[in-house]
Order: C-alpha cells, then structure tokens, then sequence
C-alpha cells in the first residue's frame, strides 16, 4: 500500500494535460497529411478544453471542502488561556473530514 500524500492538484493537473498536450502534438506534426487530420486534432483540443475545466472544477470543489471542513474545525476548538493552546476531540475531527471528503475515502477502500 502506497503511504498516504498531501493532495497536489498542480501535479494532477499537469499530468492530465500533458498526456493531452502530447497526443495534440502528434497530430499537429504530420506535415503534409495535416490536412487529413484536422478535424481529429480539433477533437482533442475540444478534449483538452473540457478536461481543463473539469480539472479546475475539481479544484475549486476541494477548496470548498477543505475550506468548510477548517470552518467546522474552527467551531469546535476550545482555546485554553492558561496555555496558549487548543483542544479538540479527534473523533469530532474524523467525523468531520468523513462529512467533507465522503467518497474519497470510500473510493481508496474499493
């Protein structure tokens, strides 16, 4: 089993892409027969837009999660005076991101 890491949608996104921008890059370099091929090169740029956006949708919706699950988080903090310091309960914390993250977890468990 792979040990857990931070989410880089950067690195996501630039892998999707590129494997995109390369298969456009294929068909753009066939010289004379560009001709016969543009209509499938202007399929994959449409492929290329649509993954665009969907890749900065994902994005978008994880930053909303991740910016309610800190909200809640937030809520249930008790600051302590005496130390500086802050508490929560850890289940209330795995009960959160089970509520923001729901079917990430179950699609690593498949």
């Amino acid at each position: 089993m792979l040990e857990p890491q931070p989410l880089d949608l950067e690195d996501i996104e630039g892998k999707i892409l590129s494997k995109i921008k390369r298969e456009i890059k294929l068909y753009a370099d066939g010289g004379d027969e560009w001709k016969d091929i543009y209509e499938e090169v202007e399929g994959l740029n449409n492929t290329f837009r649509i993954l665009e956006i969907t890749v900065n949708d994902i994005k978008q919706r994880l930053k909303s999660a991740v910016e309610g699950l800190l909200a809640d988080i937030d809520e249930l903090v008790d600051w302590d005076a005496n130390y500086q310091d802050y508490v929560i309960n850890l289940e209330d914390v795995r009960f959160l991101i089970k509520k923001w993250f729901p079917d990430v977890l179950e699609e690593v468990k498949e």
